[in-house]
This record gives structure tokens, sequence and C-alpha cells, in this order.
């Protein structure tokens, strides 16, 4: 019986992982140079989606938005990504944190990731509260969706920055709103230089009524509030 379990145990950890072992998209946490793991690299906000079992998709949040997905060909190999233009060994994997060694020649990386999952659980620590309700502050990659807005932010700063080339306008505006778990928008507060440029940024936010799609974590709608400030400064395109 015990020389039968012996091959048996030896074929199935022949091939450690499967090509779609990593199907989610995940987070990266941490990254360091392979030879000092003393010196933690400021190369966070990337989120490496393997959805796709043949190719990835890597992305880079900013404060300004989203860059456009680069994507790569791979394949897994044992314990091994094995990419078009480089390759990761899977130092560890679990449900919530995964760990890559590897890359190019002339730049070797430990990374750390955190999945999905566990960056909702990160985002629920995020959150102020407005009476009884709990309003989730969205961290990079998450919030609430514009409709067919890649960055909402972005897109009010600039069709407001329209309406003004004219006038010459140099000014600080903000804005503060909620995104109800129905995707029902409540602008809270609208501040800007003049009355005229309050009054057309609150005109740019209400017709947003009826487009949003609320903020997910793990899966379920929540209530999320939205806070941005910018500079108006339309001298400068004149």
């Amino acid at each position: 019986m015990y020389k039968l379990i012996i091959p048996l145990l030896l074929i199935f950890s022949s091939n450690l992982f499967g090509q779609d072992v990593l199907n989610q998209k995940w987070f990266k946490k941490v990254e360091w140079k392979c030879d000092s793991i003393d010196h933690e690299l400021q190369c966070k906000n990337e989120r490496w989606d393997f959805s796709n079992p043949n190719q990835f998709a890597i992305e880079i949040f900013t404060p300004q938005g989203v860059t456009v997905p680069q994507r790569f060909n791979y394949k897994i190999e044992e314990n091994m990504i094995v990419g078009d233009f480089a390759s990761y060994e899977i130092i560890s994997k679990t449900e919530k944190e995964l760990i890559l060694k590897g890359g190019t020649d002339a730049l070797c990386r430990t990374m750390k990731f955190a999945s999905e999952s566990a960056y909702d659980d990160e985002q629920l620590n995020q959150f102020t509260m407005s009476g009884e309700d709990t309003l989730y502050i969205p961290i990079l990659g998450k919030g609430p969706v514009l409709s067919e807005v890649k960055n909402f932010n972005q897109y009010f700063e600039s069709e407001i920055l329209k309406k003004f080339l004219r006038d010459g306008v140099d000014c600080k505006m903000s804005y503060r709103f909620i995104i109800k778990k129905d995707g029902t928008l409540s602008i809270l507060k609208v501040k800007g230089c003049t009355e005229k440029s309050e009054k057309k940024l609150t005109k740019l936010l209400s017709k947003t009524y009826g487009k949003w799609k609320p903020m997910l974590i793990h899966g379920k709608p929540v209530d999320s509030f939205i806070q941005h400030k910018f500079r108006l400064n339309a001298k400068v395109l004149r």
C-alpha cells in the first residue's frame, strides 16, 4: 500500500500550479530589490489582472486616474510565471496574499500582493460616519463608477474648466457628495471662488443623477463619500 502512495504524491506535486492558479486581480502592496529586503521601494498602486488565463494586464492607479492596461502573454510552468519580457517565481500563494520574485536580469524584485478580497478588507477600515450611516471613503482602485467616465474627478475638472476659459478664472474649488448603495447622488457641498462658479459646478454634478453605479465591497453595494479639491486656472490656457 505504501509503495503505491509515494509515486502518486510525486505525480501530483510535479506541477505545483495550474494555468488558472492566479485567476483574479492582485494589488501590489510592497516591493523590494531581490538582494535587499531591508529597503522597501515606493512602487505600489499597481493591479495585476490574471483573469485571462493566457494574458495578464498591469494597471497603475494615480490620483488622476487609471493608466491604460499593459497586457502580456504568459504561461505557468510549475512554480514560475513565464512572460513575454520577464519571469517570476511564485514564492507563495494563499487566498489573500501572493508573493513573487524575479523580473528581468537587470531589475529583479520581490513583490507582495493582496487579493481583491484582502483589498476589500482594507477598504472596510476607510470610512466616516454621518449620523448612523457609514460612508466609505474610496482607496485607490475602488469607489463608485460614473457611466462612460473613467475618472470622474478628472472629468469634472476638465468640464468646469471649459466653461470658464473665456473668463480667465483662477481659483480653488471643491465638492463633497455621497453615492448611496442604490446609486443615488446626494450633493453635500460645492465651494467655488464666485457664486457663478459654484452654480456651474453644482449644475455639472446634478447632470450625473441616475448615471452612477455604487461602490462595491466584497461584491455588495455600499454608501460612499467623495470629496475633491482642485484649482481652476483658466488663465494658463488663454
